[in-house]
């Protein structure tokens, strides 16, 4: 893979490139890289690479200059690493490292998706995080904002916001610490509804399998509407709007501080249903986990904290509390009740 790339260093449109992650390309050279998108199967992915190293600098690196040589070392030594890097089962419980989180650079016309920003542009630039499962990582958007994204996330965002709105496109769950600007509205897309702020710091997470979304205020305060802009809540800190089905609530968030630590390598359980644990465990180590009915239903509850554990280890911790017993599977697993085991 390596040689690969190295092989096509002296094909690639290096001024086009500079300007277009820039967000100063002209047409002439948008045409220019999508020609040499063509022009090989390798190219998109080297583009990737290029895009990905760009969006985690944050700066201007050393490839937009005449000499090459520095950038392109960093870069083939990015590869490299992900290359050897093994997918084991420790992975499970530690952070994704930021070369292996898949981030995007495209141009409007030249990439196509079912789920699109609907201010976008024809020559806006727009970057996508994409977290695989067992995953976690963070970036920082071109206003200062951050945004932690949880396992299985996505983040869709333009290169440059515009004058008047700060607008992103975010599913499954992402916690976001909004930098302040009172002349620039913050406005996060997701299924169903949107949630605009100014500045605060809010979590979201969006849970296609139940078809349901929370949104949990920490700081600040938010407002949360629905596609056709019509106000469903005000939050103030410590609530949490749950939608679901078209219809939404408000309530007080029981533990907010549990709720988000994921943002800090550690997952917490205060006094939680099975079915939550599950849902959380499937995410948190990029498993799939198949359970009895009776378990799912059963009135069992759960309060303790995972930080380096293994699943093994949690699932021996589960069974102290309740009689199960499980089967791993590489990335899938069986969990029973131990009369019902041999079932």
């Amino acid at each position: 893979m390596n040689a690969i790339f190295m092989n096509r260093q002296n094909e690639i449109p290096w001024n086009a490139v500079s300007a277009f992650l820039k967000h100063e390309a002209d047409q002439q050279q948008k045409d220019a890289i999508a020609d040499w998108l063509k022009e090989s199967a390798e190219n998109p992915a080297l583009l990737r690479e290029i895009a990905s190293t760009w969006q985690l600098t944050r700066k201007t690196p050393d490839f937009y200059k005449p000499e090459e040589e520095i950038f392109w070392k960093k870069l083939t030594e990015r590869i490299e690493k992900k290359r050897l890097r093994k997918v084991s089962f420790v992975r499970y419980y530690k952070w994704t490292a930021a070369a292996a989180v898949l981030i995007f650079i495209f141009l409007s016309g030249l990439w196509l998706g079912n789920r699109s920003l609907n201010h976008r542009s024809e020559s806006t630039a727009y970057a996508e995080v994409v977290v695989p499962p067992g995953s976690r990582t963070q970036t920082i958007l071109p206003d200062g904002s951050r945004v932690w994204l949880n396992s299985g996330a996505t983040l869709r965002y333009p290169a440059k916001f515009g004058e008047n709105t700060r607008e992103v496109d975010a599913s499954g769950e992402c916690y976001f610490e909004v930098a302040r600007d009172k002349k620039r509205r913050f406005i996060v897309h997701c299924t169903g509804l949107s949630v605009q702020v100014f500045g605060t710091t809010f979590n979201i997470n969006e849970n296609a399998g139940i078809n349901e979304t929370v949104v949990s205020l920490l700081e600040g305060n938010v407002q949360v509407v629905d596609h056709d802009e019509q106000l469903l809540a005000s939050l103030l800190p410590g609530e949490q709007l749950i939608f679901s089905e078209g219809k939404s609530r408000v309530c007080e968030a029981k533990n907010i501080a549990a709720l988000t630590s994921w943002i800090n390598n550690t997952l917490v359980f205060d006094d939680q249903p099975i079915q939550d644990v599950i849902s959380y465990l499937q995410g948190w180590y990029g498993i799939k986990i198949r359970t009895d009915t009776d378990l799912l239903q059963s009135k069992h509850r759960y309060t303790f904290k995972v930080k380096t554990e293994s699943l093994r280890e949690v699932l021996d911790m589960i069974s102290v509390i309740t009689p199960i017993t499980y089967k791993i599977e590489g990335e899938n697993v069986r969990i029973s009740y131990k009369e019902k085991a041999g079932s």
